[in-house]
């Protein structure tokens, strides 16, 4: 009696999963720089397959802006991010066409980094949120370090091969078989 209710609560839910839950941190407090040693040097750094897109520092100017030239229609017009408080904020990533899939992002502050997992696209743009290692770690206080910059990872999107219709080939072996069934017929 309650079931169809409840369902609908359930899928009402799940559909209505804000945008910030779409990353997830994978690992805090990494000590050390994400790609300049610990994962490698831009542009070749990368985690878990995923190469190193772009490295953005904060600010609207890009100041610092690095591309791996791996992935040419990257500009960085593609990424926003929004720094909604000392360490913490949101990011946006809108691939363009030809564009990269978005895998993880590396968030630098202080002498580490977080690193996110991107676990969800909305079927336009890529987005969650971030913050930076915690100071004093074990401490009450939670304040972070400032950001630095962000990292992001990720890999091409795959092109596949256009596969050759079945119907096709269903069509050529009927029509072969056809011609077969009227050779007979005519040499009867």
């Amino acid at each position: 009696m309650y079931k169809v209710p409840f369902v609908a609560l359930a899928i009402g839910l799940a559909l209505s999963v804000p945008a910030s839950a779409l990353s997830t941190l994978v690992e805090s407090n990494v000590s050390g720089n994400d790609c300049s040693g610990v994962l490698g040097k831009f542009p070749t750094c990368s985690y878990d397959g995923a190469d190193a897109l772009i490295k953005l520092e904060p600010g609207d100017d890009k100041k610092g802006t690095e591309f791996n030239s791996s992935f040419g229609t990257l500009d960085g017009s593609e990424f926003e991010i929004e720094e909604t408080g000392k360490g913490t904020g949101s990011f946006r990533y809108t691939p363009g066409e030809g564009d990269p899939i978005l895998s993880y992002i590396a968030v630098k502050g202080g002498k580490g980094f977080n690193l996110f997992s991107i676990t969800g696209f909305d079927g336009v743009a890529y987005s969650g949120e971030w913050f930076t290692p915690v100071k004093n770690v074990g401490q009450t206080s939670n304040k972070h370090y400032e950001l630095s910059h962000m990292t992001f990872f990720g890999a091409s999107v795959p092109v596949a091969p256009v596969p050759l219709p079945a119907g096709i080939v269903l069509m050529a072996s009927a029509l072969g078989a056809l011609g077969i069934a009227r050779g007979r017929r005519k040499a009867a």
